[in-house]
């Protein structure tokens, strides 16, 4: 997978991918914008977006020989990368090894396909499992993050015990040494940097952004415009939009603002509208995890859960005991349904 990357990156053919993705350039004018008159900045490669996706695509666009820029529009990096379980799963893993447990790639999209109900792209879900233990001790390898040698999860969905957890049980074991990493490459993550145009030229390619620079989160229209040129490509790492009601109500009209969210305040659809705007594809945005299992009086994710999990297991429930995994199931069908 790295090597792949790296190809991509110094081959240019990620700037490439918009006509791809596209099909025919003048299928999909709609969508371009003039360009600017002068670019204010120029980058081999700039990314929105500092989650996982994000800072992975910056280290190893960075390695490949491109200058690198990631830009957050909130004040601080991470998204909700930062502040999720910190679970992978890893078919293959020497913690399965350990255990006697048998697991395969092929075992793993077999429960992708099935808990996705066929809706997702096998290609896509045969790379992602291929990937899934390289990626796995890139993590160990390459960044130094710390992983639970001695525990194993077994995920709704998942037929057997196969989810690594990191050693703080949080996506910010990952994060941190994503953002050391960045540093130590000379990575620049710019935060407060608003993505507010993409701008596609007449010819179907993605030339660059227009942002604003020093955002205040929720005023669109606070910053300094600049204008950033992507030499080889945009990469577009946004993430969810859970806490944008209108925009989820949109997808599924049963959501509205009665409803909390455990994802960040950031987690709003600007980035989708705007993919949208330039003719990218948006599917099965309406496959939304509903969290039955979290309290209302609480923010976030919250303990709840934890003890829900906990009382069931020592009660012995196997009512409770069977229904997380089913209520887990539906968090695997969203997720899993791309790949």
């Amino acid at each position: 997978m790295v090597e792949l990357n790296r190809r991509t990156f110094l081959s240019g053919s990620v700037a490439a991918g918009a006509v791809a993705l596209f099909g025919t350039e003048a299928a999909h004018a709609a969508g371009a914008v003039k360009l600017p008159a002068k670019w204010d900045e120029t980058a081999d490669v700039v990314i929105v977006g500092s989650g996982f996706a994000g800072l992975a695509a910056a280290i190893e666009a960075k390695k490949a020989g491109a200058s690198v820029v990631v830009l957050e529009k909130m004040a601080t990096v991470g998204g909700n990368s930062i502040i999720n379980g910190g679970i992978m799963a890893v078919p293959g893993s020497p913690m399965q090894k350990k255990n006697g447990i048998k697991d395969t790639p092929e075992l793993l999209a077999e429960d992708m396909l099935r808990e996705g109900q066929g809706l997702n792209d096998p290609n896509k879900v045969r790379t992602l499992v291929n990937q899934a233990l390289p990626t796995w001790q890139w993590t160990r390898d390459e960044l130094g993050v710390e992983w639970n040698m001695d525990h194993l999860v077994q995920e709704g969905g998942h037929s057997v015990p196969r989810c690594a957890n990191t050693g703080n049980g949080s996506g910010s074991a990952i994060v941190t040494k994503q953002i050391a990493k960045c540093k130590e490459l000379g990575i620049p993550l710019r935060t407060r940097v608003f993505m507010e145009t993409i701008i596609r030229d007449t010819d179907g390619r993605v030339k660059g952004l227009k942002v604003r620079e020093g955002y205040k989160f929720r005023d669109n229209t606070s910053g300094r415009v600049k204008y950033i040129r992507a030499k080889k490509g945009v990469i577009l790492c946004y993430g969810g939009f859970g806490a944008d009601v209108a925009y989820r109500m949109h997808q599924d009209p049963k959501l509205t603002d009665k409803f909390q969210t455990t994802n960040q305040p950031g987690a709003t659809s600007e980035g989708w509208r705007e993919a949208n705007r330039i003719g990218c594809q948006i599917i099965q945005a309406d496959w939304i995890q509903c969290g039955p299992w979290n309290s209302p009086d609480e923010k976030g994710m919250g303990i709840a859960l934890y003890f829900a999990q906990s009382a069931a297991a020592s009660s012995g429930s196997s009512r409770s005991v069977e229904w997380a995994p089913e209520a887990s199931t539906i968090w695997a069908r969203r997720s899993l349904l791309s790949g």
